[in-house]
């Protein structure tokens, strides 16, 4: 089943829900219609940010999202080309970027294994809210009621933006690392060229230099290959600020000779310090 969902907004849909898992569900409804890989870090820290009156711990969340994928509760992602594909669900171990210790296997959910792969999914969650212990001290909510502590404070629904950790909205960045072989560039049904993310971190790895999403690249097109550089000159385009993806029609001064591309063709991707090139034959 294709993800649908009313929310225009993560913090809609966390302040729309009425208890933990309603708000899991809206949230990571609202992930998967925009396209975005997830973590339970990331559910945590969202709704923590944005409910103080929701108390919960992470083991609380990682195990709700590992029941909905595990028993095909999880809708499916838009593949881009008028199909849907079921959402993956990829183990990661962390590097140690956040306060979470080096090593720690972390699951991944999202379109693709090499979307998951490429997300950045380290992350410093948001602290449970500090109430009393009784003793004259603070403890965590969280951990308060684990321990089914009587009269645990409770806030009001949060109505500033959750703060700007992905995928919430922020600028991604490719902050490069080494991908093995060469990614691939895909059609899409309405003749867009998808180059992908994984691509981006392959060129800020071989020039040393972070690709924003946002921020001009530069496309060209000779004979039958597209080239997008870091400089100038060329057309301007711009890496999506959520997935870091660039779509190119190619037309006008990108036009490509021969005919109409079919849906779900694929081209690999050279990847260059300068940038990358693709033959589209």
């Amino acid at each position: 089943m294709l993800a649908q969902t009313p929310f225009t907004s993560a913090q809609g849909a966390i302040d729309a829900a009425h208890s933990v898992e309603e708000a899991i569900v809206n949230l990571t409804r609202f992930w998967i219609v925009q396209g975005v890989c997830f973590t339970s870090g990331h559910v945590t820290h969202a709704i923590r940010s944005a409910r103080q009156d929701l108390v919960f711990g992470q083991a609380r969340i990682g195990a709700f999202i590992r029941d909905q994928f595990e028993t095909g509760n999880l809708p499916d992602y838009d593949d881009g080309c008028g199909g849907q594909t079921t959402v993956v669900r990829q183990p990661r171990n962390t590097t140690g970027i956040g306060r979470t210790p080096v090593g720690t296997e972390v699951l991944v959910y999202g379109p693709t294994v090499e979307e998951c792969d490429s997300f950045e999914f380290e992350i410093n969650i948001a602290e449970a809210p500090q109430v009393s212990d009784g003793q004259g001290g603070q403890m965590s909510a969280a951990a308060a009621l684990l321990g089914a502590t009587p009269g645990l404070a409770q806030g009001s629904p949060g109505a500033s933006p959750i703060p700007p950790v992905q995928p919430s909205g922020t600028v991604a960045v490719a902050h490069g690392k080494m991908v093995p072989g060469n990614p691939f560039a895909v059609i899409h049904a309405d003749g867009r060229l998808c180059i992908p993310r994984i691509a981006f971190e392959a060129l800020a790895f071989e020039s040393g230099t972070p690709v924003k999403g946002g921020e001009a690249l530069y496309a060209t097109v000779t004979g039958t290959k597209l080239c997008v550089a870091l400089a100038g000159p060329g057309i301007e385009v711009k890496p999506t600020t959520d997935r870091l993806r660039v779509h190119v029609m190619l037309e006008g001064a990108l036009a490509v000779p021969g005919t109409p591309f079919a849906c779900g063709k694929d081209f690999e991707i050279k990847v260059a310090a300068t940038g990358l090139t693709i033959d589209l034959v």
